[in-house]
């Protein structure tokens, strides 16, 4: 099930819940739950963004093709505003060789790190934890 905060004839804002696809997975759920509130052309879904799977947040999707491409438009031009808020526990880990090699893969060598490179490492981190869960 999918919350939907705003409805028109041309776009949907959705909380689209972590753990969901944004292309397939919650056009589909957005369609079911129109069909359910008697919405027309409850099929007719379009993603002009995206959030990652493991990404819970709003998302505005298009009910037309002509709603799409306005939309992927302002995305285009800067005129869609995104913002973006990211919560996770980070913990401290120990350098090791895969540590290192996550490091690497975001072009982070411990040459590096100093603290002016916080930000990039706690990103490393997270992704880290997020690849040791499997997620």
């Amino acid at each position: 099930m999918i919350d939907i905060l705003h409805c028109t004839d041309d776009f949907v804002v959705v909380n689209k819940p972590r753990g969901m696809l944004s292309e397939g997975e919650c056009p589909a759920a957005i369609a079911e739950a129109l069909r359910e509130r008697g919405e027309p052309h409850p099929d007719e879904i379009y993603t002009v963004h995206r959030l990652d799977r493991v990404v819970a947040g709003l998302m505005v999707l298009a009910r037309t093709s002509r709603a799409a491409s306005d939309l992927s438009q302002q995305i285009r031009n800067g005129e869609f505003q995104k913002e973006y808020m990211n919560e996770t526990e980070l913990r401290k880990l120990p350098l090791n060789d895969e540590f290192a090699q996550c490091m690497r893969k975001l072009r982070i060598y411990p040459s590096e790190i100093t603290e002016r490179r916080k930000e990039e490492i706690q990103r490393c981190n997270h992704l880290f934890i997020l690849l040791r869960k499997g997620e």
